[in-house]
């Protein structure tokens, strides 16, 4: 009894902070009266119906969401399936609130701005909205916060172990979105910083122990691919990679240098005839669309893949020029925190709920400090060149490591898609509310000083 007591007081902020985000997706809920299904959703249920019930892995889908799914399913029914996913998703988004909380006392030891990062994140429109779509976002999410939580340990302290669990999160972002394939160098590189630049290890025992880490990452990787490829004949973690890297040759209008005349004849046709709602922006074709209609599907999108690919490697630097453009166009004059899918469906239910849309406008009040990651890049970039000294250095370095995380999503989302960047960019907001919490509770602090 007084062990539970004592959990409770020296746990109490952050469970009002969790019973807010819960009292925050009930008034939600009662706005919408129903789980959100997109036209991704059914294929997510095939995957975890088919892993079920056959051991078959899904060519669209990674395993690691559709084995959420299955376990909902079976746990609770599969006619219930919706709506035991979504409360699935809401225990994990309640954890992720945890490690928000954990994330940014071990990297920044500021407990208020640790507190403040899970009170945003727990009352976040943006986030919590997630909770309720069938897709893979909320996972997806919390692989990335956790992702972010070992690499900061690991980096502070040095235990293996919190490189091991990095390394299995890593594979398991990675099965949960291609998106993250990158992730793990990326995590390498910043170790390996730490380690040769900060903490003066040998080169030679550090590059051992990552070498070590990313093989076991990508070994794991491949042998999924040739488990995909026996059972749908298809090497790689999902075929969509195919159409998205097709869109991007159409949004930066490359087509006209493949080699297929009948693909660029179908392409050309396409454009001058299909209606609106069928060209993204008015400027180039849907690639889902187009290769459903004019019969460009079969062998796994093989085909329109192959003509994407020919093309790119045939002009990287206009590619990489594009990208790159695109990259600080979403970074610097763009807001990450858009969500049409829970918009949309707000505007379907009952959406003049009073009280969720006050609640609503409070909390959106702070996607508009978007503008501290600016300053955040900034201080982190003066660590790097003038090497400051502690504390600054020290929280300039983890700053550093948040950022980097959060701009992986800006570069791999201009590079790999060609649009649905908000919802790419998901993974990482906790990060951003991170980052922003600590900038306010810095003014708080020195504001407090002014005054008194």
């Amino acid at each position: 009894m007084n062990d539970a007591l004592s959990f409770l007081k020296k746990n109490m902020v952050l469970i009002i902070i969790l019973s807010l985000g819960l009292a925050f997706r009930y008034f939600f809920y009662l706005s919408i009266r129903e789980p959100i299904m997109t036209s991704d959703s059914p294929t997510y249920i095939d995957g975890a119906m088919s892993l079920y019930y056959h051991l078959w892995l899904n060519e669209y889908r990674p395993p690691v969401y559709p084995l959420g799914l299955m376990a909902a399913g079976v746990l609770f029914g599969w006619g219930n399936l919706k709506y035991s996913a979504v409360i699935l998703q809401i225990v994990l988004s309640l954890v992720n609130i945890v490690f928000v909380y954990k994330l940014s006392y071990e990297a920044f030891r500021q407990k208020y701005a640790a507190y403040l990062a899970a009170f945003i994140t727990a009352t976040s429109f943006r986030v919590f909205s997630w909770d309720f779509v069938i897709m893979s976002e909320s996972f997806a999410t919390l692989a990335v916060t956790l992702s972010a939580y070992q690499l900061v340990v690991f980096l502070r302290y040095g235990n293996g172990r919190n490189l091991k669990a990095l390394v299995m999160l890593m594979i398991a972002a990675i099965l949960t979105k291609p998106f993250f394939l990158m992730l793990p160098p990326l995590a390498a590189v910043i170790i390996a910083i730490k380690r040769l630049l900060i903490d003066k290890c040998n080169l030679r025992l550090a590059a051992k122990g990552l070498s070590a880490a990313i093989a076991v990452v990508y070994i794991s990787i491949f042998i999924y691919s040739i488990i995909n490829y026996v059972q749908n004949s298809y090497f790689g973690i999902t075929t969509v990679g195919n159409v998205n890297c097709f869109g991007k040759v159409l949004q930066y209008k490359m087509e006209n240098l493949g080699s297929n005349q009948k693909l660029k004849e179908d392409i050309i046709f396409a454009f001058q005839n299909e209606g609106p709602e069928h060209i993204v922006n008015g400027e180039f074709l849907e690639p889902w669309h187009f290769v459903g209609k004019y019969g460009w599907v079969n062998n796994h999108y093989r085909e329109v893949g192959s003509f994407a690919k020919e093309i790119l490697f045939k002009s990287p630097v206009k590619y990489t020029l594009e990208s790159l453009q695109l990259a600080f166009r979403l970074f610097v004059l763009n807001s990450p925190f858009k969500d049409y899918i829970a918009d949309n469906a707000l505007q379907k239910g009952d959406s003049a709920n009073g009280c969720f849309i006050s609640l609503r406008r409070i909390t959106e009040a702070i996607d508009n400090l978007y503008i501290l990651l600016f300053v955040c890049l900034l201080e982190s970039l003066l660590v790097v060149i003038f090497r400051l000294k502690k504390p600054e250095g020290e929280r300039g370095f983890y700053m550093g490591v948040l950022m980097l995380i959060v701009l992986y999503h800006y570069i791999i989302s201009a590079f790999f898609s060609y649009g649905d960047y908000c919802r790419l960019l998901t993974p990482c907001y906790p990060l951003i509310y991170t980052l922003i919490a600590l900038y306010v509770f810095r003014m708080w602090v020195k504001a407090r000083k002014l005054i008194l």
